[in-house]
C-alpha cells in the first residue's frame, strides 16, 4: 500500500482539481457547516434532461418523488440564459453562461424559479445552484459593455486558461470590476431567489481571496448557507468553503473494483483524509456525476453495489446524480436534449439507494468525521470498520471481491460482550464475539448496529 494514497492518486489519476497542499491541516479549524446538510444526500439535477418538458415545472413536478427517495438538498446545474457563439453540440453547455444575472427562458422566469425554491422549501428541502463564476460564455452581454472584465492573449483577443473549453472565455480577476461584478451576482441568487447555497465550478480556477472575501459577505446575508467547491484542495476549507470534492475516494474506489488496489486503501484514505482536511470538512463523495459515466456502467449493473454502500457510510456528503437512482446506464449529453428514461427505472436499484439514504439518516455515526478501521484476514478484498456518534455506533463490512470471503474480524476486545443488530436483512441479534468470523457474499456488505 502507497506511503501517501492522495500522492499516489494524483500521479496515477492527473486530474483538473486535485491538488497537492504543502501541510496538512486537519489541526486547524474549518468553515463549520450548516447543520442541515447533514439531513441527507445532495441531489444533482440537470434542468434541461431531468423530465420531457425541460423546465423548472418539470422539477417540481418530481419533488414528491425526491421526498420519497430521502433527498434532503437539491442542487440545479446552471440556470442562466446559455451562449450561441461557439455552442457546443444543439443547445449548448449550460456552463457556458450568456448572462449571469438572468434566467434561462427555456426553464421559466423569474416567477417559476422562486415558486421551485418555495415548494422544495415547504417539501422540508433546500436547493443550491450552479454558480460558475471562471468564465462565461463567448458572446456574454458584458463582452460589449465591460469588456474589461475578461482575459485577453497577447494580440488583445478573449481567451481562456483551459483550451479545450473553446465555447467559453475566462474573467479576468486581476480587475477590481471584475470582483464587483461577480460580489453583485453571488448576492443576488441569494438576495432575489431565497436559495440555500452555491455549488462552485471550477473553485480553484477563481482566486482563494475572492472566495474568502464572497463567503463573508454571503453569510452575512444569510448565515446557514452552504458552499460547495468543485476541487479538492484542503485550504478552500478555512474560510470560502464548507465542502469540496473528494475525486480521490472515486478513483480508489475504481481502482479497487479493477484489481489495481486492495480493498483496505479506501479505509486509509479515509484515516489520511481526515489529516489532511480542516476540521468541519465535508468532503463530496460520488461514484458518478455530470462529468463521469454512471454507476453501472463503471461498477457494474450486478456489482456496484458495495462501491454504493462505501459513498454512504464514509464521512462527507453522499451525491446522486439524476437517474443515477433508478440505474440508468446512458450519460445525458450536456449539449443536446437527452432525456432521461423514467420509465426503464429499476425498483431494485431504485429501493437500494433508498434504503442507504435512510439507513445514513437513521443512524448518525455514518456521517461522522472518525471511522474506526478493524482489521481482518482478508484486506485485499474486504473492508470492515466501526463508526460512531453518541448513543450510535455501527460497525461495517464491504466485501469488494467478486467470491465469497470467510473472514475473521479483529474486533477489538471492548466490543467482544456487546450485543449488534444486523440492520440490513433479519434483524438477528449477535454478540461481538459471534461477529470475529463472518461470511460474506461477493459484492456483499454487513451493517451492525450495537444495541
Amino acid at each position: 500500500m502507497p506511503k501517501n494514497i492522495y500522492n499516489d492518486i494524483i500521479k496515477r489519476q492527473p486530474f483538473l482539481g486535485i491538488e497537492k497542499e504543502k501541510r496538512s491541516m486537519g489541526n486547524l479549524p474549518g468553515l463549520k457547516p450548516p447543520a442541515w446538510i447533514d439531513d441527507g444526500p445532495v441531489y444533482e439535477v440537470f434542468v434541461r434532461n431531468f423530465s420531457k418538458a425541460g423546465n423548472f415545472a418539470g422539477v417540481k413536478e418530481k419533488i414528491p418523488y425526491l421526498k420519497d427517495l430521502g433527498i434532503k438538498t437539491v442542487w440545479l446545474m446552471p440556470v442562466h440564459p446559455i451562449g450561441k457563439k461557439g455552442r457546443k453540440g444543439n443547445l449548448g453547455s449550460p456552463y457556458a453562461i450568456r448572462d449571469h444575472l438572468a434566467i434561462n427562458p427555456e426553464y421559466g422566469d423569474e416567477n417559476d424559479l422562486r415558486e421551485l425554491v418555495r415548494s422544495i422549501h415547504k417539501a422540508g428541502m433546500r436547493i443550491i445552484i450552479d454558480l460558475v463564476i471562471n468564465h462565461a460564455a463567448r458572446d456574454h452581454v458584458l463582452t460589449r459593455s465591460t469588456p474589461g472584465i475578461f482575459m485577453r492573449d497577447t494580440q488583445g483577443l478573449f481567451t481562456r486558461k483551459i483550451a479545450d473549453w473553446s465555447d467559453v472565455i475566462d474573467f479576468d480577476y486581476s480587475r477590481k470590476e471584475t470582483r464587483n461584478y461577480m460580489l453583485d451576482v453571488v448576492l443576488y441568487w441569494i438576495r432575489e431567489f431565497d436559495i440555500d447555497g452555491y455549488r462552485c465550478d471550477v473553485a480553484g480556477m477563481v482566486p482563494l481571496d475572492f472566495w474568502e472575501e464572497a463567503t463573508e459577505r454571503i453569510l452575512r446575508l444569510k448565515p446557514d448557507l452552504f458552499m460547495l467547491a468543485e476541487w479538492q484542495r484542503p485550504a478552500l476549507h478555512r474560510k470560502s468553503f464548507h465542502s469540496t470534492y473528494d475525486w480521490v475516494t472515486y478513483f480508489i474506489l475504481k481502482e479497487i473494483y479493477r484489481g489495481n488496489r486492495p480493498a483496505v486503501d479506501i479505509v486509509q484514505w479515509v484515516k489520511q483524509r481526515k489529516s489532511l482536511l480542516p476540521r468541519n470538512a465535508r468532503p463530496l463523495c460520488f461514484t458518478e456525476n455530470h462529468d463521469f459515466p454512471r454507476t453501472l456502467k463503471i461498477f457494474g449493473k450486478n456489482s456496484f453495489h458495495p462501491f454504493a454502500a462505501m459513498i454512504f457510510t464514509m464521512p462527507g456528503i453522499p451525491l446522486i446524480y439524476n437517474g443515477q437512482e433508478i440505474g440508468a446506464q446512458k450519460s445525458v449529453s450536456l449539449f443536446d436534449k437527452d432525456t432521461i428514461e423514467w420509465d426503464d427505472q429499476n425498483s431494485q436499484v431504485f429501493n437500494f439507494y433508498r434504503d442507504l439514504i435512510h439507513l445514513r439518516r437513521e443512524n448518525k455515526a455514518f456521517a461522522t468525521e472518525e471511522m474506526e478501521i478493524v482489521k481482518n484476514d482478508h484486506p485485499e478484498h474486504v473492508v470492515t470498520f466501526i463508526k460512531s456518534s453518541p448513543g450510535n455506533r455501527v460497525l461495517g463490512m464491504i466485501n469488494f471481491g467478486t467470491r465469497k470471503q470467510e473472514i475473521e474480524i479483529k474486533l477489538p476486545a471492548l466490543y467482544h460482550k456487546h450485543n449488534w443488530q444486523d440492520l440490513l436483512n433479519s434483524g438477528m441479534i449477535k454478540t461481538g464475539e459471534e461477529l470475529k468470523r463472518v461470511d460474506l457474499k461477493p459484492y456483499g456488505f454487513l451493517f451492525w448496529k450495537e444495541i
